[in-house]
């Protein structure tokens, strides 16, 4: 059930996440749009705006003087939404990042722990059951090689004797 808990919160964080992601990328427009729309602005106080020059964006049958009351509500528009961004809390990404570091690291812990568990196990279990087993199985072959010797000399020692079955 707590598995079941944690990946609904992974993908709440997930959709938050992404969500600020979408602010954050609409912030990244304002910032640009309100530099576009100083550098139109100061081409108005300099003299050189022209209607050829003019941001695809503003609309091509307004006047320059229109123009200029039409960038300084946009500016303002855009500044809003920027100081709006910054001063508001973006905690998901990181509470993500976060909660999927606590486990991985539980994952690394779990999986180096097993390899270790794993490669002590194996070496006790040599030590205690196979090295063991492999001297007994030692021990019968001589043991064998031995009782095979016996019944070869047995054999011989018969065939010499009197009660050798004839040839």
């Amino acid at each position: 059930m707590g598995v079941i808990a944690y990946f609904a919160y992974l993908a709440y964080l997930g959709h938050m996440a992404e969500k600020e992601s979408n602010e954050y990328m609409s912030y990244m427009r304002s910032v640009m749009m309100i530099q576009d729309i100083n550098n139109r602005i100061g081409q108005h106080n300099i003299g050189n705006a022209t209607k050829e020059n003019r941001p695809d964006w503003v609309p091509q049958h307004f006047t320059l003087k229109d123009e200029l009351s039409f960038l300084s509500k946009i500016l303002d528009t855009h500044q809003k939404a920027t100081t709006d961004y910054e001063k508001a809390p973006h905690p998901y990404g990181e509470k993500l990042n976060d909660s999927l570091a606590v486990p991985l690291q539980a994952t690394l812990t779990v999986l180096v722990s097993g390899y270790v568990l794993m490669v002590g196990g194996f070496l006790a279990w040599y030590k205690k059951a196979q090295s063991p087993q492999d001297e007994l199985a030692k021990l019968e072959i001589e043991l064998k090689k031995s009782l095979l010797a016996k019944t070869k000399a047995e054999i011989k020692q018969l065939s010499r004797s009197r009660f050798a079955p004839p040839k």
